[in-house]
C-alpha cells in the first residue's frame, strides 16, 4: 500500500475586481489572490498556514501583497482596491493563466496543469 503525502505552497483567486495598480496606476481587472501552505494526505488538505494575500493587476502581471485584513474587506466587497495598506512589492514572476501558479521564466507549459503560455 502506498500513502501519499506532501507538504506544498497552494494559491487561490478569491475574487475580481476593477481597481487601480499601485505599482503603474492603470485602471482595470485585478484578482485577490491567497497562497498558503498545505500539508496533504492523498492529495486531500488536511492542515493550511502561513496565508499571504495578493493584488495581481492581470494585464501588466503587476503583483503586491497587502494585509490579511484588507483580503477580508476586499473579498466582501467592504472596500476598494485602491484604499488597500501595501505590506511589499512583488517581483514580476510569470502566473499561469489557469492554475495561477508561479512558473519558471523558461517554462512553455505549466508543469501543474499543462497550459501554455503565451
Amino acid at each position: 500500500m502506498f500513502i501519499v503525502i506532501d507538504v506544498t505552497t497552494l494559491s487561490k483567486v478569491l475574487r475580481k475586481l476593477i481597481g487601480k495598480c499601485a505599482l503603474c496606476g492603470k485602471e482595470g481587472q485585478v484578482e485577490l489572490i491567497m497562497t498558503y501552505k498545505c500539508f496533504r494526505l492523498f492529495f486531500i488538505p488536511l492542515l493550511k498556514w502561513d496565508r499571504h494575500y495578493f493584488i495581481r493587476d492581470i494585464k501588466e502581471n503587476h503583483t503586491y501583497e497587502i494585509s490579511e485584513d484588507d483580503a477580508i474587506l476586499l473579498q466582501y466587497g467592504q472596500k476598494i482596491v485602491e484604499e488597500c495598506c501595501i505590506l511589499k512589492f512583488v517581483e514580476d514572476t510569470p502566473l499561469c493563466e489557469s492554475c495561477h501558479r508561479t512558473l519558471d521564466r523558461d517554462y512553455e507549459f505549466c508543469p501543474y496543469c499543462g497550459h501554455k503560455r503565451k
